[in-house]
């Protein structure tokens, strides 16, 4: 819905736009005399955003374009936000170019399978390409520093490093730019109220099924509670943790250029004794960095695969090659080696070794089969929503499938062997918290077979011990919207070496690991999904 006022002609520059103009000339965010983007989708951020811009062009010497997609996920309320995009624009006297963008048929593997990174995803590529064909050196997007707060959240939650909780940054791959950034929501509805300008209200923002939702309504003001100026103190830390990180950034760059050897062809060479002995710090970025210029692309790896590397660099043992997302590495008496390879992901050990190989925790991505071929099963996982989310049998009897609400726990899954300490709340027994252990001596499950017995496993804890029993917290309900169904299978593969892998979309993959560190695929430096709930463009 729009929340229409009056609107009264400016008469003098107001304190929000006197703030934005000095960070705009601190930062060098926008360039005078070229033509800037301005992403409007209608809701408060965007609209006061694009007034703004549109004020101080003449001060900054600026030609404003806005651009607005229409996504259609919230049918005729999308609609009204195109058509009221177009009547502000006309207003405002602004240029704007209005897209439909069709999400159906894009690639929905893996975390970027929700809605939200998808039209995040198009949404940068098609500023990207509109920036280009108008000559644009700048795209202005409507984050404020409650988007920054928000997002340092949800990566504090996740479990992020430096650059994760260092928050949005107020530009981007040098084109992208968040004039906003130190502005709160509060500032910009007092700004709107002001200039009389209408905006429209995101129904999806009410939704608490969505992740930063529940961090923006539930989290965030009990925090403020406690810390009244909880969104500068954020910032404050962000700052300080941003600067940090440059510098470490800074520090890798130079290592990683002392330890690379000569390049041969798309191949890189490290120096691997020289790797081991530097601070596990600098070891991490250099194997990000090495990481990134083999495959030819910005997108880093996972914190699990950036682990695998590092320990094997340390490996006391004969070569040992692994394989994932198109990249091999290899570990040699001297040099660790990051070449391109098409193949499939896997871990393969060339030359004796003391005792059995074996890999201990499997990621688990949605949607995916994952081969646990100790035990000879494999475990089919895959989202299911709207008139698909029956309940089905009963968790507490289900050996071989079960129902989970996807809701309730975090979606960085892994599936691994039982551990000394494991507890989990069987379901059928009204929450009790039971050990693993214990469960298994009750059900009379040898010693020499519990090892053998894959669980699928969230940060929030035990999802499912496959085959036997799910945790009573995380079945799904007849309230659960999002059904995360299991079933578990034989995988076929088990062989005399127990060899661990994975089966994706009947690719053979033994130990994969994709984008596990970041939301949903997404580089903790992209921000957050850059829209108002669904729409914000």
């Amino acid at each position: 819905m729009s929340r229409s006022i009056t609107t009264t002609p400016p008469t003098r520059r107001t304190a929000l736009e006197r703030l934005v103009l000095a960070a705009v000339r601190h930062e060098a965010l926008l360039a005078p005399g070229e033509p800037v983007l301005v992403a409007v989708s209608g809701g408060p951020d965007s609209v006061a955003l694009l007034s703004v811009l549109t004020c101080l062009a003449p001060a900054l010497n600026l030609t404003v374009h806005a651009v607005h997609f229409n996504f259609g996920l919230r049918g005729t309320e999308s609609d009204e936000d195109a058509d009221f995009v177009a009547e502000l624009c006309a207003r405002l006297e602004v240029d704007l170019t209005s897209e439909r963008l069709d999400l159906t048929g894009r690639n929905s593997q893996g975390r970027g399978s929700s809605i939200q990174e998808r039209a995040r995803q198009a949404r940068y590529a098609r500023l990207t390409l509109l920036a280009g064909r108008h000559g644009a050196t700048r795209v202005a997007l409507g984050h404020t520093a409650d988007d920054h707060a928000e997002t340092v959240c949800m990566w504090m939650v996740r479990g992020a490093g430096l650059t994760g909780l260092g928050g949005i940054p107020s530009s981007r791959d040098g084109l992208f730019v968040r004039p906003l950034l130190g502005v709160s929501r509060e500032q910009i509805l007092a700004y709107l109220a002001a200039r009389g300008l209408p905006y429209r209200s995101d129904s999806s923002n009410a939704k608490d099924i969505y992740f930063r939702n529940r961090i923006r309504h539930e989290v965030l003001p009990l925090l403020k509670r406690e810390n009244p100026a909880l969104l500068s103190t954020l910032h404050r830390q962000a700052e300080l943790l941003k600067t940090d990180d440059r510098c470490l950034d800074d520090l890798a760059a130079a290592h990683f250029r002392l330890l690379r050897r000569d390049r041969v062809g798309a191949q890189i060479s490290l120096d691997r004794v020289g790797l081991t002995m530097a601070p596990l710090a600098l070891q991490r970025r250099v194997v990000r960095l090495a990481f990134r210029e083999a495959r030819g692309d910005a997108q880093g790896p996972s914190f699990r695969i950036v682990e695998s590397i590092v320990r094997l660099a340390a490996r006391a043992s004969a070569e040992c090659v692994l394989t994932f997302r198109g990249l091999t590495v290899t570990r040699g008496a001297q040099a660790l080696l990051f070449a391109k390879d098409e193949g499939r992901e896997s871990i393969r050990v060339v030359g004796r070794q003391r005792g059995a190989q074996r890999v201990d925790v499997l990621p688990v991505h949605v949607p995916s089969t994952v081969c646990w071929t100790i035990g000879g099963r494999a475990l089919q996982v895959h989202v299911q929503t709207g008139e698909d989310t029956s309940v089905g049998d009963s968790p507490a009897k289900a050996g071989e499938a079960v129902r989970l609400d996807a809701d309730r726990f975090t979606p960085d899954l892994v599936l691994r062997a039982w551990q000394p300490g494991d507890r989990f709340q069987p379901a059928g027994m009204g929450g009790h918290q039971k050990k693993l252990q214990d469960f298994f001596t009750n059900l009379k499950v040898p010693r020499s077979m519990r090892g053998r017995i894959p669980l699928l496993v969230a940060p929030e804890g035990i999802l499912w011990v496959v085959g036997y029993r799910a945790d009573q917290r995380f079945v799904a309900t007849e309230a659960t919207r999002r059904v995360l169904a299991t079933r578990v299978t034989s995988d076929g593969l088990t062989d005399s070496g127990g060899r661990l892998g994975r089966k994706t979309h009947g690719t053979d993959v033994r130990q994969a690991d994709r984008d596990a560190g970041t939301n949903a695929g997404q580089d903790p430096r992209a921000g957050p999904a850059d829209f108002d709930g669904l729409c914000e463009s």
